[in-house]
């Protein structure tokens, strides 16, 4: 009998050894962790991942490090410390925080695969977690299989719980970015961005987005960055223009308005796809399609500089300098309607602007020195309120393509603004409507031979009623003739 008790006692022993041991080092490892828990609650964020990160390596089955480091990791947008540090475990196995942690991980690296495949395991029955977004973790799968309408309604119908969260943001700046609202997908999608995200997608997305408000610098350094981690990012930003090029295009519009901000989108796009081009060093194709975008809309100031710049690159500087030379008188026309067009500039910062950019040989014919035939000297220049006509001889130096550019404005009466005649020697070369009732310049072009010229501008569509209060009339401040590039 007490041979049996001295066997009772020595197993009763030996199991209060093993236990201590077991669990003992558990106790001890809890301890540990705890500490390090307390490091990141203090905010010495770093001591305490190194240190979980640490118990883990001495310990590599005691999960609460492993689970407590890869919570942390996130939180500090260290995504790759976090996935490399689970990667030698089964996924599946782990918590369901835990695995929304490695979801969020592998969505910014950009492994989508591997992000599905973890948030489904988390929306299957039975595996669901309050610690878990379910509404972002069912969306992503949702919008990945192109139901953009579901996804839209589980990520607007989380409300603003989940502000500042990374999935959230990127995943909205999706949603929002293939129904086509670009504003508001670069507004989220920027969000996600300040939050650490660096999937390919949406940092692809987001580079479209600034496109498509003319921030090219943004665009480019997003692209840029694509392409240093091997996304092959021109050329996919070029396919995503193209496809919202044929989005503007094909709609129809409801509003003038609607109208104008698609029409900007889409210079915006296309000199977006000039600048990826010229980044990618096909200059050729950069110049191709600034030279359809000038065809396309003529009025557009600019592209004749962006195109001289790209010349230049390619050592062609008498090319360039033509187009520089087009620009500076474009240039010179926009500058000269802003004057006409400011009540605050005085006379002579118009004098300044004249001396500074008109060419040589150009000439400026006073209005009041045109032998008006009819009407009175006004505040600036010359006031036709009936029909008249004002005649001029000039002489130029040289031959070539010349500019006639009006400085007048005009009064409508039943609709219609006046119509002024300009003939040049007799010729009749144009009928220019004056369709402003404040200083506009209009131009016209005509090739002239050097020497002795005559012009003669008459107005011919006065409106003059006794009874009638309206009065239709045309006032001419000058005409600036400046010779053209050939």
């Amino acid at each position: 009998m007490r041979i049996l008790f001295s066997l009772i006692g020595l197993f009763l022993l030996g199991t209060i050894l093993w236990l201590g041991f077991r669990y003992g080092d558990r106790l001890y490892y809890r301890m540990l962790l705890n500490k390090a828990t307390h490091e990141f609650l203090t905010q010495r964020e770093s001591d305490a991942i190194r240190h979980a990160v640490g118990l883990l390596n001495r310990h590599p089955d005691y999960r609460p490090a492993l689970e407590a480091a890869v919570e942390w990791m996130v939180a500090m947008r260290n995504f790759d410390g976090a996935w490399e540090l689970a990667a030698p475990y089964a996924m599946e196995t782990l918590p369901p925080a835990t695995r929304y942690h490695l979801a969020v991980c592998a969505y910014v690296r950009g492994e989508e695969a591997q992000a599905l495949r973890l948030c489904e395991s988390l929306i299957s029955p039975g595996a669901q977690s309050s610690a878990v977004p379910i509404p972002l973790v069912s969306a992503y799968p949702a919008l990945a299989r192109g139901y953009t309408a579901k996804a839209r309604t589980l990520l607007e119908g989380a409300g603003n719980r989940y502000q500042g969260n990374l999935l959230y943001h990127s995943l909205f700046g999706w949603v929002c970015y293939v129904d086509g609202d670009a504003v508001r997908a670069g507004e989220q999608l920027t969000q996600a961005l300040q939050c650490g995200d660096r999937n390919p997608r949406a940092r692809l997305f987001l580079a479209v987005c600034h496109a498509l408000r003319g921030d090219l610098p943004a665009m480019a350094m997003l692209l840029d960055a694509l392409e240093r981690d091997g996304h092959n990012g021109y050329s996919k930003a070029t396919h995503e223009i193209e496809l919202w090029q044929n989005r503007i295009r094909n709609r129809t519009y409801i509003s003038p308005d609607e109208q104008m901000v698609h029409r900007q989108r889409l210079i915006h796009l296309r000199l977006a796809d000039a600048a990826i081009h010229a980044r990618n060093s096909d200059l050729a194709r950069a110049d191709e399609t600034l030279v359809g975008l000038s065809r396309d809309f003529p009025d557009l100031l600019g592209i004749a500089t962006r195109r001289a710049l790209l010349l230049e690159q390619q050592k062609q500087n008498d090319a360039a300098l033509h187009l520089y030379r087009q620009e500076a008188d474009r240039l010179f026309l926009a500058a000269y309607k802003l004057l006409l067009l400011d009540r605050t500039a005085g006379e002579t910062s118009e004098s300044l602007l004249l001396r500074r950019y008109l060419t040589t040989g150009s000439l400026v014919l006073d209005a009041r020195a045109m032998n008006p035939s009819s009407g009175q000297a006004a505040d600036r220049g010359w006031l036709l309120t009936a029909a008249g006509e004002f005649t001029r001889s000039f002489t130029v130096q040289s031959t070539g393509n010349y500019s006639f550019d009006l400085i007048a404005r005009g009064s409508s009466a039943q609709g219609i603004w006046p119509i002024v005649a300009v003939s040049i020697d007799g010729k009749l070369v144009a009928e220019q409507y004056i369709n402003s009732p404040v200083w506009d310049l209009y131009e016209i072009r005509y090739p002239l031979l050097s020497g002795l010229h005559t012009l003669n501008l008459k107005y011919i569509n006065d409106f003059v009623i006794l009874e009638s209060p309206e009065r239709r009339s045309f006032q001419l401040d000058r005409v600036i003739v400046r010779p053209q590039s050939n």
